[in-house]
């Protein structure tokens, strides 16, 4: 991941998470949603690389980038999220990870990152607050 990308943003609702959905999607960051937002028009959304996020993760085995996901708002503030992009090869593969994600934590415990997201590469998963300390 560059330092710096931007990228169209659109919405998903979390029942539609299917491959074929994450296929049909358009191209860019596809952010899930609990409520359904078709007629949600696509705006920009920025990923800043935060480097600093994986220390002491240096030796994930899949790869994983961290960033700040920016999404600009009318109003002049950005919403401003720390996340972690999973690399995968395939919608069905990040789908699968969602799913896998959501039936980990569904007890209410945190066990894993909270997906939030996907891109044409990868997983988008939120970061705990206290792990992005750097």
């Amino acid at each position: 991941m560059g330092e710096y990308i931007k990228s169209n943003l659109s919405y998903l609702c979390t029942r539609d998470a299917t491959a074929s959905n994450v296929e049909n999607s358009p191209e860019g960051i596809i952010l899930l949603s609990r409520i359904p937002r078709d007629n949600q028009p696509t705006s920009e959304v920025e990923l800043h690389a935060r480097p600093g996020y994986s220390l002491g993760r240096e030796d994930s085995i899949h790869g994983v980038h961290f960033a700040d996901l920016v999404v600009p708002r009318r109003s002049g503030i950005s919403t401003v999220q720390p996340i972690a992009l999973k690399p995968v090869m395939s919608a069905k593969g990040a789908v699968r990870e969602h799913k896998i994600a959501r039936y980990l934590n569904k007890q209410g415990e945190q066990l894993t990152f909270r997906p939030l997201g996907f891109t044409r590469w990868g997983v988008i998963s939120v970061l705990l607050p206290n792990l992005t300390k750097v």
